[in-house]
């Protein structure tokens, strides 16, 4: 049970891509507006407490995967941060700022992997018991799965692995070919990963795709059509 996510930006465009993988549980999807806060569109589910992956108006998007240590059970507090992420960040150093805060005070937190993007770069950060590793491009790609890249915790399995050299394998081509594409094809092209094995599983049960660029938000539950949420600007 877990995630596979990624995200590939060149130039001016910035993509991100998830499979929700859980178990079974209830899922959607919901816009959200308050007084002060930025508005937001995000996956929610009737197991998380805040929100999962999601898309602000300012252009911020943010995708997480778990990555902890076999059989530990430790609260479900990332997508509480998600939420204030979402409702109050406007850029990928503000987000990374706010969430290894969140981290340190809150060191009982799940481990996992937090992918963000806006119109200048896309991130990584990977929590584990309080420590945070992160890694920040202005160009290029990144996939995760649900282990551990950059070392803050010894968690590889083959399971995690082949879902990520998947998204790794599909980002590479897709960043190499990415001039030649308009955000249709590239749209359709992260539509077929996502529900192609190894990445599409028996626990997948919903899938993302954030233009970050466009601020559109393309996403449906499995077995169903996709639908698209749209920021006006």
């Amino acid at each position: 049970m877990g995630c596979t996510i990624g995200a590939v930006k060149k130039g001016s465009r910035t993509f991100l891509l998830k499979n929700f993988d859980y178990s079974p549980t209830p899922i959607g999807w919901a816009e959200f507006t308050m007084r002060g806060a930025l508005r937001h569109f995000a996956l929610v589910d009737h197991e998380q407490q805040g929100v999962n992956s999601g898309l602000n108006e300012a252009g911020l998007g943010l995708v997480i995967s778990s990555s902890d240590l076999p059989g530990a059970y430790r609260l479900e507090k990332r997508t509480r941060i998600n939420a204030r992420i979402l409702s109050t960040c406007s850029s990928v150093n503000q987000a990374l700022t706010l969430l290894e805060e969140y981290a340190y005070m809150n060191r009982d937190m799940r481990g996992g992997n937090f992918l963000f993007a806006d119109k200048r770069k896309i991130a990584i950060a990977e929590h584990f018991l309080g420590r945070i590793r992160r890694e920040v491009k202005e160009e290029g790609y990144i996939a995760r799965a649900n282990h551990s890249v950059l070392g803050v915790v010894n968690n590889f399995n083959e399971g995690s692995g082949r879902r990520y050299r998947a998204m790794e394998s599909f980002l590479k081509v897709l960043y190499e070919e990415l001039d030649g594409l308009s955000d249709e094809e590239v749209l359709e092209r992260c539509r077929e990963v996502l529900l192609s094995p190894p990445i599409l599983n028996d626990n997948t049960l919903g899938h993302i795709v954030i233009i970050i660029h466009e601020l559109s938000f393309h996403y449906a539950a499995r077995n169903k059509s996709w639908k698209t949420f749209r920021f006006t600007r």
